[in-house]
């Protein structure tokens, strides 16, 4: 009787990537995945340090619904400052990137204003996530990459300057998200 061993490296590859497309993809609401992936730090909030606590904001939570409804192509909202929109809509970013990874593209009304968010909101948001620290380029320093592009397997996130015609409607962020 003639027996096959997998005895080449590439084999094994193809067979290992075969049966990862068999696997079904996980589903967990934004809220759980935050819950169960992300801490925080000092250097985030003035609130509390450790695991992120969806409950000190109950009011996001009908905006983590909509993030994760798939019926609502587009969100809108007319919100103040300092209410955890940046930091709900980064547990929804970090979500896809680990569950549903995407081309995304964010947009800022200047330079800096990108600089900034990459700086002190989204490295600081990967610090508290190990899981996305492993599959995410991040920083110049580390892996040669623009603070303005992060490299992930299948997708990536481009921070980007809006069109000056855009700028003019006071918009500070827009997010993108294309699906294939």
């Amino acid at each position: 009787m003639w027996q096959r061993t997998l005895n080449n490296i590439s084999e094994r590859e193809l067979i290992a990537l075969i049966a990862k497309m068999f696997v079904p993809p996980v589903r967990m609401t934004t809220r759980e995945w935050a819950i169960s992936r992300r801490t925080i730090s000092s250097k985030e909030t003035s609130v509390g340090v450790g695991r992120f606590d969806p409950d000190i904001t109950p009011y996001m939570e009908y905006v983590y619904e909509c993030l994760d409804n798939p019926r609502m192509p587009e969100i809108v909202a007319m919100k103040s400052a300092r209410i955890a929109w940046t930091e709900t809509i980064n547990n929804y970013r970090g979500k896809r990137i680990e569950t549903n990874p995407c081309a995304m593209l964010l947009g800022f009304a200047t330079k800096e204003a990108s600089r900034s968010f990459a700086k002190f909101k989204w490295t600081e948001f990967l610090n508290g996530v190990p899981e996305l620290r492993k599959i995410i380029n991040v920083g110049v320093a580390k892996n040669k990459e623009s603070i303005f592009d992060y490299v992930f397997p299948n997708g990536m996130l481009r921070l980007n300057i809006l069109p000056y015609e855009l700028t003019l409607l006071s918009l500070t962020l827009v997010w993108f998200c294309r699906t294939t």
